[in-house]
């Protein structure tokens, strides 16, 4: 039990610089245990870590394997072991913790989401979702242009209507011409508005 001890010393002191009861119990992190300083300490923290690191070398070094290979080394041992007096990787251990519980809640809702509706069913589903979404969008798309239509037609009854008062004024009778075109122009309003 005490070479235990002083592995789990070594490890979470002196590499990843880690005070175990500090962490334990300023961040309500459950570590009475052995098995739960190990689980809660190192191995969930170094999954997300090594998940981060990995995505983190794709991005900076697609094309070379090698490089890949060295950022991520070099990206490990900046977290766990730069920084005084304890490393960045003992400060981010309660947001891995907490990443992890989402990610397994989130991960329980999937499975079980795909026992109601199976997953090769999903592509079918966003298809008519998407020719729904189209409809929905298309007749919006339809209604707002014919809006436009009826405001420029009752814009040109406006101006119509001005140069018949003009008329009326002076000649004292209404011309019959822009009667007509009035009239054409409210026939045409009422047919768009039946289409709304």
């Amino acid at each position: 039990m005490a070479n235990t001890i002083d592995i789990l010393d070594l490890l979470f002191d002196k590499i990843l610089r880690i005070d175990v009861s500090g962490v334990c119990n300023i961040r309500t992190i459950s570590c009475a245990t052995l098995q739960e300083q190990l689980l809660n300490l190192f191995l969930i923290p170094h999954i997300i870590l090594f998940l981060f690191i990995y995505g983190l070398s794709w991005i900076l070094v697609p094309m070379h394997k090698g490089l890949r290979y060295l950022v991520s080394i070099g990206a490990y041992l900046t977290i766990v072991i730069m920084g005084s007096p304890y490393s960045y990787y003992s400060t981010l251990i309660t947001l891995f913790l907490l990443w992890w519980q989402l990610a397994l809640v989130i991960g329980i809702f999937f499975f079980i989401w795909s026992r109601i509706i199976h997953p090769s069913k999903v592509p079918e589903l966003f298809r008519i979702g998407k020719s729904a979404m189209e409809k929905v969008t298309e007749k919006s798309k339809r209604n707002t242009a014919i809006e436009k239509k009826i405001d420029s037609i009752e814009a040109q009854i406006r101006a119509l209507e001005n140069r018949q008062h003009r008329a009326i004024q002076e000649s004292g009778r209404p011309n019959p011409v822009i009667e007509a075109e009035i009239a054409e122009l409210d026939r045409r309003r009422a047919e768009l508005e039946k289409e709304l």
